[in-house]
């Protein structure tokens, strides 16, 4: 199966690709650069140039592309987000509905759909949430789900992805080595999340599955909350959980960005993965944190 992925030098594309490649897929990445082997097709979504070898004998297009949402939401920070997402999304499907017929293609999104209201209980039939993130993914969502005039089209809205590689994890491991590690205000907000090496075992599910499509929460089936994250690691690093954050400086200093990342939430289930049978190797965080931090 030759499948290709956009994003593939970032955390989940990189992940996918490593572990799709030892499977024995036929994996190719779509570069903005010049191509440095056989394995690499140049595209440039914003001159709408695509190397048209992409498609030859395609069976799968995954999109991963997208500028970081962390760090302060600046306003250029802002339009990199957008487009990064909005702008990749659209050029690809239209070149789906242009040269792929029949092909699958997996979109990323994330749970930021929901806003950050602190609702529990929400699967893919859930309303869109208020909040810049939400909006983000809805234009991303609109984009992806255009090329269902040629593909089969799954929408992957990831939780917040826990490996060492990167991602939350790697910006906060400085500070849990020193020991600062703790909830951020009383904690209770909503943290649904999900193992970076579970990434490429739901992915591979996806593709099989030909009766999954439109909207698919990636998250673990455990519900969890701030508080319940920060106990975990403490217990999975052998030490006292010594911090709490306040949420004031949170909201002084950081502004939307921690307003909806870091003080709000989302309780996301994964309906549809249950409904279709898809069994977690990372159902809790014990599991997920363990394998992080101890068993790697």
């Amino acid at each position: 199966m030759k499948i290709v992925i956009s994003g593939s030098s970032g955390f989940l594309g990189n992940e996918t690709k490593r572990a799709f490649s030892k499977l024995g897929y036929d994996v190719f990445s779509l570069v903005r650069r010049k191509p440095e082997n056989e394995k690499e097709f140049f595209y440039n979504p914003s001159k709408k140039e695509i190397d048209k070898k992409v498609f030859d004998g395609v069976s799968a297009v995954i999109n991963f592309a997208g500028e970081s949402i962390y760090g302060i939401w600046t306003k250029s920070k802002k339009e990199r987000i957008v487009s990064s997402r909005v702008e990749t999304t659209r050029f690809l499907s239209d070149k789906i509905n242009e040269c792929a017929k029949g092909i699958i293609f997996i979109s990323a999104s994330a749970t930021g759909f929901y806003g950050y209201e602190n609702k529990k209980n929400l699967d893919e039939e859930s309303p869109k949430g208020k909040g810049f993130l939400s909006d983000v993914c809805e234009m991303w969502e609109n984009e992806a789900l255009k090329a269902e005039e040629s593909a089969r089209v799954v929408i992957a809205r990831f939780g917040v992805v826990l490996g060492k590689s990167g991602g939350m994890i790697k910006k906060i491991l400085p500070l849990t080595r020193l020991g600062f590690f703790g909830r951020i205000g009383d904690g209770n907000q909503y943290f649904s999340w999900i193992a970076l090496e579970e990434i490429p075992k739901i992915i591979e599910f996806l593709l099989k599955n030909s009766e999954v499509n439109g909207a698919v929460n990636c998250v673990a089936p455990q519900e969890t909350k701030n508080k319940d994250f920060s106990e975990s690691l403490a217990k999975t690093l052998g030490r006292k959980e010594i911090f709490v954050a306040p949420a004031f400086p949170f909201k002084i200093f950081g502004g939307e960005m921690a307003k909806e990342m870091a003080l709000g939430g989302a309780g996301v289930i994964p309906k549809k993965l249950f409904e279709s049978g898809y069994k977690f190797s990372f159902p809790d965080l014990e599991t997920c944190l363990k394998s992080i931090f101890i068993n790697n």
